[in-house]
């Protein structure tokens, strides 16, 4: 049987950008209301279980597609949370509900940023190393077996227009963070969206 996962590992924002305005307010979307919030918190509960059987019949309720683009209260999407789980079964069935893919959060970042944007990065201290060992436990290896997964789900956004121009708060693009952490095959199926390499 799967192990439940808790709610409290949704990606919580890192302590050098808290503070950044909310993604309403830069115009990457809706926050939900006190009435949404809890059918959206349970719609992003059902794709951290990944219990994709039970999302599809949970998406033919009018209630919940109408909150599927909002914000919940620290300003992500439940195709932000599926994305940055490389599910890609979750990430099919949100954007077969009209999930779009290009609302931003409160950093400015798409779905498709999300999928791209674990790991990679240098050994430089022992505090960064710690942050790089819990990044691989929630978001994966640079197998190809992974790399494959993010090309999956990267391929998904990308049909439904998922942009690669939208620039998060460091000024990175999906391809630019694809490129950085060695995606390689995300970053083919970039190019043939008409991705440009100097956008990196």
């Amino acid at each position: 049987m799967e192990e439940r996962v808790p709610l409290t590992s949704r990606p919580t924002a890192p302590s050098h950008t808290r503070g950044f305005p909310t993604a309403d307010r830069i115009g990457g979307g809706t926050n939900a209301d006190e009435g949404s919030l809890e059918l959206l918190e349970h719609l992003i509960a059902i794709v951290l279980e990944g219990n994709t059987q039970y999302l599809e019949t949970l998406l033919q309720s009018d209630e919940i597609l109408e909150v599927v683009d909002l914000h919940d209260n620290k300003g992500f999407t439940a195709l932000h949370i599926a994305s940055e789980r490389v599910d890609s079964e979750c990430v099919r069935l949100l954007l077969e509900a009209d999930a779009n893919p290009n609302v931003m959060d409160r950093f400015r970042r798409t779905a498709l940023h999300w999928v791209v944007s674990g790991g990679g990065e240098h050994l430089v201290n022992f505090r960064k190393f710690i942050r790089i060992v819990i990044r691989l436990i929630f978001l994966g290896c640079h197998c190809d077996f992974c790399n494959t997964k993010r090309a999956r789900c990267a391929e998904l956004l990308l049909r439904a227009k998922g942009s690669l121009e939208i620039k998060d708060v460091k000024g990175e693009t999906p391809l630019s963070y694809a490129a950085q952490n060695s995606f390689h095959k995300v970053v083919s199926a970039m190019i043939e969206h008409g991705a440009e390499i100097n956008q990196t």
